[in-house]
């Protein structure tokens, strides 16, 4: 429900109140966050000022199912990097990773973010992929990439909101770049590394090695949460509507 625009706290505010000027035409409102115990996305679900409807908090959301196992290891063997969000910060930030991989002697698998049969490739993809513990995709499926989280040691994503609730109900351990730019995406990488959810690092000049070694040595928490409350709620708004 709050704004973080990038441009200071007027700004936040004016966007605030445009936010709430549509807000009030509903007669509740449903955020995908928790009110009490940890929350995920800190003051951008619970500002100061609440909107003037009914506000329900459901719980997280995710389309992921919970891992089977976690490794208590703090060994990084096994690499997913899971890239999205708008061009042209994806492309740069997937050739800053591409330089970085051969450092990495673990295996790699690299989701890029784009259509199934995009053909492009650059120099860097070519030489990349030529790397034999690097594994590269341009699209899979959802259900294929929760087993591609699940396996892995450390997944490194983007800080979108709902990338971050796939994460947690998987409980896995991530480091989280927020596209640059997006205020809300560096607010909520911030927001989880204080809580020891994630640990976040910016796009500028960002070393591989030297993030996986802090997240080595990082003490990641880890939360009991099968965001499943939601299904209660609609399951509730939909009686009613029977009434």
């Amino acid at each position: 429900m709050a704004v973080q625009t990038g441009l200071g706290t007027w700004a936040n505010i004016r966007a605030q109140k445009k936010n709430y000027s549509l807000i009030k035409h509903f007669t509740e409102v449903w955020v995908p966050d928790n009110n009490k115990g940890y929350t995920i996305s800190g003051k951008l679900s619970a500002p100061k000022q609440m909107p003037a409807v009914p506000v329900k908090y459901i719980g997280g959301i995710s389309r992921f199912e919970k891992c089977n196992t976690l490794s208590a290891s703090k060994e990084i063997n096994n690499l997913l990097i899971i890239l999205s969000g708008p061009e042209p910060q994806r492309t740069i930030f997937e050739e800053l990773l591409l330089q970085q991989l051969h450092a990495f002697t673990g295996q790699v698998t690299l989701v890029r973010a784009l259509p199934e049969h995009f053909s492009g490739k650059t120099a860097q993809l070519q030489a990349a992929q030529n790397l034999s513990h690097v594994t590269i995709f341009n699209h899979v499926p959802a259900a294929e990439l929760n087993k591609l989280v699940c396996e892995a040691d450390m997944v490194i994503s983007r800080a979108g909101y709902t990338t971050v609730m796939d994460l947690l109900k998987t409980n896995k351990k991530s480091i989280l770049i927020p596209t640059p730019g997006q205020a809300e995406q560096e607010y909520l990488a911030t927001h989880l590394q204080q809580q020891q959810l994630a640990l976040t690092f910016s796009q500028m000049q960002f070393n591989l090695m030297l993030a996986l070694d802090a997240a080595s040595r990082f003490n990641y928490n880890t939360i009991s949460d099968d965001m499943n409350a939601y299904k209660e709620v609609v399951a509730a708004f939909v009686r009613s509507l029977r009434k």
